[in-house]
């Protein structure tokens, strides 16, 4: 059996020796079927996807997630010595998921 699921937080980005956390919403059921993830564009932050957070408990079983990525919104800006790539962002995204993991596993 599915439960809605609403949560706005932060959790330390994992392996990373500054302490950096990342700032997300999610909003549906878990365990889900369908996963949207809401990634912002230059001017957009998680707050963009508010609507779509909103919406998402009349979908069945489908979870929206929305990310701040490091330095926008409520996540934290990457060390001043450290580059933000590609690898940096996708693999914010990749602990975010699994962190969502975790926490639906009770973890």
């Amino acid at each position: 059996m599915s439960k809605l699921f609403r949560q706005i937080g932060r959790f330390p980005v994992p392996n990373d020796s500054s302490g950096r956390c990342l700032a997300y919403s999610a909003s549906g059921c878990v365990p889900c079927e369908d996963l949207v993830v809401c990634l912002p564009g230059l001017l957009e932050t998680r707050k963009a996807f508010a609507p779509l957070l909103g919406m998402a408990g009349n979908w069945g079983r489908c979870l929206v997630v929305a990310l701040d990525y490091c330095g926008r919104g409520g996540s934290d800006a990457l060390p001043l010595e450290t580059e933000y790539r590609a690898s940096v962002y996708l693999d914010d995204v990749r602990a975010l998921l699994a962190h969502l993991d975790r926490a639906d596993s009770g973890q």
